[in-house]
């Protein structure tokens, strides 16, 4: 797989687990996630490197998603 012994980004490694989750082959999801990341420029053609816009997108998509924020807040307050 090409994500063995290799740095991933994570929204490849995301990518790829939703369309297992939705039924398809390993090696399938791998070749449709990053075909489609490159395609739209998330990444580099090629390679697995991110480019600027993979990096501002993967940056946005690693935060955290605000009703995790909210919960933290909620549980701090006590309520």
């Amino acid at each position: 797989m090409p994500g063995r012994g290799r740095d991933v980004p994570e929204i490849v490694e995301h990518t790829v687990a939703a369309l297992i989750k939705k039924g398809i082959s390993r090696k399938r999801a791998w070749a449709i996630a990053v075909g489609h990341l490159q395609d739209v420029g998330i990444l580099k053609k090629n390679k697995m490197d991110l480019t600027e816009k993979g990096k501002k997108y993967n940056t946005k998509h690693l935060k955290e998603p605000s009703s995790i924020g909210r919960a933290k807040i909620l549980l701090a307050k006590g309520d």
